[in-house]
């Protein structure tokens, strides 16, 4: 009786397929890994509206010790002239939030 044995080259060929599948994998928090959710910030607020005040003294007092205390999250901000101020957060799956 013959046996039949698996070519190196099929051999090859799964083991590169499963290499591919982890690349593709996004990364996941778990056993030494912490993927932080949150990967922008972005601030939006008015120079003349009384709507802003509170988000101007945030961002004038607070703001930069929050940005170095939090290296992994960007921190962007950008005036917007005649409106409401919000904040835009955006994640690392893609989704993202607006607070007004």
């Amino acid at each position: 009786m013959a046996t039949f044995r698996l070519p190196n080259v099929l051999n090859d060929v799964i083991r590169a397929h499963q290499d591919q599948f982890v690349r593709t994998v996004k990364p996941k928090n778990g056993v030494g890994a912490f993927v932080f959710p949150c990967r922008k910030l972005v601030f939006n607020y008015c120079e003349r509206s009384g709507s802003s005040k509170t988000m101007m003294e945030y961002l004038q007092k607070q703001a930069v010790q929050f940005s170095q205390e939090n290296p992994q999250i960007e921190v962007i901000v950008q005036p917007r002239p005649s409106r409401h101020p919000i904040i835009r957060a955006f994640y690392t799956n893609g989704q993202q939030k607006t607070k007004c």
